[in-house]
């Protein structure tokens, strides 16, 4: 391999961004969700259980196994070794464990993630309305 194709490589995986798609049910459409992502180049992760349709995809690049009696311990261990961007939840157990996770852990990384992945924290273009006294 010359120095080009080495350079090349580093660029790409540099620049792919890593995302992590986190389901609880066993439903096609976070499998749909994984191709389609990687078709535009994103690097996928998933979080998933033993039978979903995500471990059956080659658009995932890494599996993490979901467990339903661990769940924040599952979400945790996802998120810290395939270090991604943005944390995508494909249902609403999913949505609901991050919210429980953001809630337990306020003021580190993974809470930073969580918030810019579900966008907890939103700026307000309008003022605030007027009080009628």
């Amino acid at each position: 391999m010359d120095a080009v194709s080495k350079g090349n490589q580093a660029a790409e995986s540099f620049i792919r961004p890593k995302i992590l798609l986190a389901s609880t049910m066993p439903w096609a459409s976070g499998a749909r969700l994984a191709i389609g992502l990687s078709r535009v180049g994103c690097k996928i992760s998933a979080l998933c259980a033993s039978k979903d349709p995500l471990r059956k995809t080659s658009a995932v690049d890494q599996i993490f196994p979901y467990s339903g009696f661990r769940p924040l311990r599952s979400v945790t261990a996802a998120i810290e070794v395939s270090c991604p961007q943005v944390v995508v939840p494909c249902d609403d157990r999913a949505v609901h464990h991050l919210h429980e996770l953001y809630k337990f852990r306020p003021s580190d990384a993974i809470a930073a993630l969580i918030e810019r992945s579900l966008a907890i924290r939103t700026v307000t273009l309008l003022p605030p309305p007027a009080t009628v006294c």
